[in-house]
């Protein structure tokens, strides 16, 4: 799904919560395709799109998600939407991104940044969205490969 169709859907967001932002800048030279506040105006869920085959890209999603929340002084939610390819499944994703999520949390000083990073297919996104599952709820992390502090932990 292309960033501009991923925008343009009516996502089903938790109740009280917002979208902040769909592709403007949330922050200095950060511009998410899609930024979502809780009920206390506190970005609590970053998306990405990402139609790329690049790895870097994924990682590149990673960490300017850390820096928004720790220079925030927030925790929050990755949402990563990927077209599958070939040489971009959701599982190899998720191994390649986990080292560095591990790593991230091992070394930085603050208790913020990114508490969890969601991958999942653009199908199954269109499909939850169809469905009017609401994102981060459980129907819609049974769709998505789930990577939070508790499971790299193990």
């Amino acid at each position: 799904m292309k960033d501009r169709d991923f925008k343009a859907l009516s996502h089903v967001i938790p109740e009280g919560w917002r979208i902040r932002t769909k592709g403007e800048e949330l922050s200095q030279g950060y511009k998410p395709d899609l930024s979502v506040e809780n009920s206390s105006r506190k970005v609590a869920l970053i998306c990405e799109c990402e139609i790329n085959t690049n790895r870097k890209a994924f990682l590149g999603d990673l960490f300017k998600a850390e820096r928004y929340y720790d220079e925030e002084k927030l925790k929050g939610t990755l949402l990563i939407v990927l077209k599958e390819q070939d040489n971009t499944l959701v599982d190899q994703i998720a191994e390649h991104i986990s080292p560095y999520l591990k790593w991230l949390k091992t070394t930085r000083l603050s208790r913020n940044g990114v508490e969890q990073v969601l991958i999942i297919t653009d199908r199954d996104y269109q499909e939850s969205n169809r469905k009017n599952e609401t994102i981060l709820s459980p129907e819609f992390k049974k769709r998505c490969k789930v990577l939070a502090e508790k499971t790299l932990n193990d």
